[in-house]
């Protein structure tokens, strides 16, 4: 099982970069993956949480291995690229609160938001625009802020996108674009109602639970917390009574907008709103460090060497919870010392292999998986590709669960790229 997960790993990777010999097939150690598992998931690394001694002996035990395979360091400082985080968490003193219309609505009941790393001490007031799903993609067909002006105001917006009107990858790029559409519309704050059937997969409880939790984010060279969009200044969440408050007064109310949400590909329609929104927060922010781990397997061809095949597999996990009862360590052995201990399996299948990969191939273990994707994140805006080079192709391993008689892979994504038909050929050949 653990061979042919090995294999599909890096057959993926391996395709367009040299093809295998049957006599220099890859050979993969079970009792290897079993090894780094049992180091990576041990309790002495206390669940791996990003910034802390767990992860940095996790980081330091990859390190080692890509060393010992005979890898060159890839990072800004040896094996590492290092990463300053912002984390930041609301004071306890100071309740964060989000008034409408008059109405103060305290966080983490009716409203939801999280402590902000840019801006901690906060005081944001304006208007509000209903702009429907606020989806601002013509070439897929929405146009959710044709003839409304923003600039300056809060955005009201639904959670999602319409029912049956894209696929459910080009939906969820959608949805994480949002706050950038707003922001070329010139607003300044998003917030967000969740539809019916949103609750029904995020019930509104799990989703308030958010308010009380740290939010990290990456420090830029220029020394502020990374945002996707700093001209928006304040998200947040609406639910119930603050959500009704928001449409006092205008021509509908909730129940009509979430029953129009609710028929199959429906679009409703913005609409100024008549209450003002007055959002109010303080953040106490402390700097953490937690560095991605990088080896690299520089490229056999002059040409494509300058070329970088990716695979990623993120090191952390959710370390200790003190208010857990017994257990309290999050070990992470499938999520994900699985995916580690693969993509060391295949960096020492290409370390040890006859035939030398033609393009670059760069193993990164990333950090902050956990925290919102950030390691990737960071190392995505700042690629350590060779001068003049680019990354060619990217196979990420997230845990692969090995608890089950292994017949199967899943390449996401692998239809809007190259990579669909190099992942059949692979798999294939692997006999799954």
């Amino acid at each position: 099982m653990i061979r042919k997960l090995c294999a599909a790993a890096l057959l993926a990777a391996a395709s367009p970069l040299a093809a295998q010999t049957a006599a220099d097939e890859p050979v993969f150690s079970p009792d290897q993956v079993r090894a780094h598992v049992e180091f990576l998931a041990d309790d002495l690394l206390e669940g791996r949480d990003a910034g802390t001694r767990g992860y940095d002996i996790a980081a330091l035990y990859v390190a080692s291995r890509f060393d010992a395979l005979g890898l060159k360091p890839g990072g800004t400082k040896s094996w590492y690229q290092p990463i300053d985080f912002a984390r930041a968490r609301f004071k306890k003193d100071a309740p964060a609160t989000i008034t409408i219309g008059g109405t103060a609505f305290q966080n983490g009941v009716d409203v939801m938001m999280t402590a902000n790393a840019r801006d901690p001490d906060q005081l944001l007031a304006a208007d509000t625009v209903f702009v429907g799903y606020g989806l601002d993609s013509p070439d897929h067909g929405f146009d959710d802020y044709s003839g409304i002006d923003v600039r300056g105001k809060i955005v009201v917006l639904l959670a999602g996108v319409p029912e049956g009107r894209t696929s459910s990858e080009i939906a969820a790029h959608l949805g994480s674009e949002k706050a950038r559409m707003a922001e070329r519309r010139g607003a300044v704050g998003v917030i967000t109602i969740p539809t019916r059937a949103f609750l029904a997969s995020t019930p509104w409880k799990r989703l308030a639970g958010y308010a009380a939790s740290s939010r990290y984010v990456w420090i830029g060279k220029d020394g502020k917390p990374w945002s996707s969009a700093p001209e928006i200044r304040a998200t947040a969440y609406a639910h119930g009574p603050a959500a009704e408050a928001l449409f006092a007064g205008t021509r509908t109310n909730l129940k009509r907008v979430l029953d129009a949400a609710a028929r199959k590909g429906a679009m409703p329609r913005g609409f100024a709103l008549k209450a003002p929104v007055r959002i109010e927060r303080h953040s106490a922010v402390e700097r953490i460090a937690s560095p991605n781990d990088i080896g690299v397997i520089p490229g056999s061809d002059p040409v494509l060497a300058k070329q970088v095949v990716m695979i990623t597999a993120h090191l952390d996990h959710d370390g200790i919870d003190p208010k857990a009862e017994g257990d309290k360590v999050y070990n992470g052995a499938m999520d994900n010392a699985a995916g580690i201990a693969t993509m060391l399996e295949v960096a020492r299948a290409f370390a040890e292999g006859r035939d030398k990969p033609k393009r670059t191939v760069m193993f990164a273990a990333v950090t902050a998986e956990e925290d919102g994707l950030l390691g990737s994140q960071y190392l995505a805006k700042h690629p350590l590709v060779p001068a003049g080079g680019r990354v060619a192709a990217v196979v990420n391993l997230d845990m692969p669960v090995l608890t089950y008689d292994f017949s199967d892979v899943i390449a996401f994504g692998g239809e809007h790229s190259t990579l669909g038909p190099i992942a059949d050929r692979a798999v294939a050949k692997a006999g799954i």
